[in-house]
């Protein structure tokens, strides 16, 4: 999936789904779709978005060298949670503590 801001540099068309687009060596890439453009912000910055599905064919070619199964990955990553409004730190500390734990004895 593509913004529509990367849509608009890669093709010149209208709607590019269906068309195919290669990043460097990795690819080709097929745009299944384009997101709307919004005011939402993130501290996530992209322009494209590939499944996992897609990655994990690319390491087993041999285009990229991380494996997201790989558990010495965990700090690539971002963990979110949703708490209740008006719960404390107190109240959800031993549940992130058991998280970590988790991560810990899987390393």
């Amino acid at each position: 999936m593509l913004t529509k801001q990367a849509a608009r540099k890669l093709f010149k068309e209208e709607n590019p789904v269906g068309e195919t687009f290669m990043v460097g060596e990795a690819g080709p890439y097929k745009v299944t779709g384009v997101l709307k453009e919004t005011d939402n912000k993130s501290h996530i910055a992209f322009e494209a978005l590939a499944s996992i599905a897609t990655y994990k064919s690319e390491i087993a070619a041999g285009k990229h060298g991380n494996d997201l199964d790989d558990w010495f990955q965990y700090t690539a990553g971002w963990v979110y949670i949703l708490v209740e409004q008006g719960k404390s730190i107190s109240e959800i500390q031993s549940h992130l503590e058991k998280f970590s734990v988790i991560i810990l004895l899987n390393c």
